[in-house]
């Protein structure tokens, strides 16, 4: 009898080890789905507030000069705010930015160089690496890589032997680490016909019919890029959007 009451007893712990068991997995469960839905909610807000302030930044720019509301492309940040949320603000002309897919060799070496603050040899790898992604033949510079190359790696993929389509691009290209694509992104574009460096600068930025413009919102450690083709009169053509985290 006593044997019998024993084995009921350990039955009984680990009917209750179990149910515990699945109760803590539940519980970590709904947490987790909890804090899931929780970030999802914090970035849509983000989405919504990027996206109205950058708005406003668009009718900002087209104030007559002696409106103290009126900003300029001129890459300095402003503090907006929107439904009790802060954020910093920045207009840049594209064309103060070198063009990726039109820049030579000399000067996108005098940019990594001098801007950059890249070694000689690093620079004239990156150099190479870069102008034969975008070119149009497989054959490799003395620093850079083609198609062999792409292909040897895990996985495995092609060069576009074309033009860049977005600076995001760059990353596919052989020596072009996270770091240094972000070194990279601010002085660069696929926009524009800007290939001079160190380019000469206005006295005062203005908006210009046919230029691309790049509005950055930053919230918190989430940042908000739009670029447009301004056609004047206060118009403006979104030609790219996207959105990133940096820690």
């Amino acid at each position: 009898m006593k044997k019998q009451k024993g084995s009921i007893l350990i039955f009984l712990l680990w009917v209750i080890a179990f149910l515990s068991f699945i109760v803590m997995e539940f519980g970590r469960e709904v947490h987790l789905k909890a804090k899931t839905a929780s970030c999802i909610l914090e970035a849509k807000k983000d989405y919504f507030t990027a996206y109205s302030l950058i708005q406003e930044a668009i009718v900002r720019l087209s104030l007559p000069e002696d409106d103290e509301r009126r900003i300029l492309p001129n890459g300095q940040e402003i503090e907006l705010s929107f439904d009790n949320q802060r954020a910093k603000i920045r207009v840049e002309d594209e064309e103060e930015k070198i063009n990726i897919n039109l820049v030579d060799a000399e000067t996108l070496f005098s940019f990594l160089t001098e801007k950059i603050g890249f070694p000689s040899e690093k620079a004239e790898e990156l150099v190479d690496c870069i102008l034969d992604y975008r070119d149009a033949d497989n054959v490799p510079r003395p620093y850079g890589a083609e198609e062999d190359y792409y292909l040897s790696l895990s996985p495995p993929y092609k060069p576009a032997n074309s033009a860049f389509k977005t600076l995001e691009e760059l990353l596919f290209v052989k020596g072009i680490t996270p770091e240094i694509f972000w070194s990279l992104y601010n002085f660069l574009t696929v926009y524009g016909k800007n290939v001079k460096y160190p380019k000469k600068e206005e006295k005062e930025p203005i908006m210009v019919k046919g230029h691309y413009y790049r509005f950055v919102c930053e919230i918190k450690n989430h940042f908000f890029v739009i670029i447009t083709y301004y056609l004047g009169h206060g118009r403006h053509r979104i030609v790219y959007r996207n959105e990133y985290y940096k820690s």
